[in-house]
């Protein structure tokens, strides 16, 4: 199975610096180290997820799910972190992935279909539910994008692991603003691309899920 594994890290790996690679704005010459030093960290953060779905998957499903929203979640924040925004298609790819593992689930391995539902959708609450509340109640601090993007961690993690994404994203993008607010680093009112504190929320979590 390991060939497997590597053979789809490489694909989905792929498949990720494409997409980045055309979706990106046109650079200046200056700026081209940028490029690299994003498919430098793509390579060896994959590398380190990949290592950690190894360890901690059930079986080929599981670590292809876990590899591929690694990948959606990345895309999302470099593209977040670039233009403040994540892509609609983005979020539409991670939600038919899923509903073709849901597939694999019930007739490859025989899960049983109501509770995977039941998973997904508590899931789904836990995470685009939860922030749309913040989304309401807080004046639009959170976009929508990042609801969405949660949606899809939402349906693929279930609720325990969602929880623990969604709780160190958020303390991980609040001591950020609390660093940017006491060194004057920018004005409290400031955007902050909140996708790359998912994507740390994300990785820690899985880290901590093998410990």
């Amino acid at each position: 199975m390991i060939y497997l594994q590597i053979v789809i890290s490489l694909l989905v790996q792929i498949f990720a610096l494409l997409f980045l690679f055309f979706s990106r704005e046109r650079e200046s010459s200056g700026k081209k180290w940028k490029k690299w030093f994003v498919i430098v960290l793509s390579f060896v953060l994959t590398i380190v997820v990949v290592v950690i779905a190894r360890i901690c998957s059930k079986n080929l499903l599981d670590f292809t799910k876990v590899i591929m929203l690694y990948q959606i979640i990345y895309c999302s924040a470099v593209i977040d972190y670039r233009k403040k925004i994540i892509p609609n298609v983005l979020i539409a790819f991670g939600t038919g992935f899923q509903i073709i593992c849901f597939f694999f689930q019930i007739g490859w391995y025989q899960d049983d279909w109501k509770i995977i539902l039941i998973q997904e959708f508590v899931g789904f609450l836990m995470g685009a539910g939860v922030l749309f509340l913040v989304y309401l109640f807080s004046k639009k601090a959170i976009g929508i994008g990042d609801i969405k993007l949660f949606g899809v961690i939402g349906i693929t993690c279930g609720f325990q692991h969602t929880y623990t994404i969604l709780f160190l994203s958020v303390l991980l993008a609040a001591c950020y603003g609390i660093y940017l607010v006491l060194f004057k680093k920018q004005k409290k009112d400031c955007e902050i691309a909140f996708a790359p504190f998912i994507l740390m929320g994300y990785i820690t979590s899985i880290i901590i899920s093998i410990l």
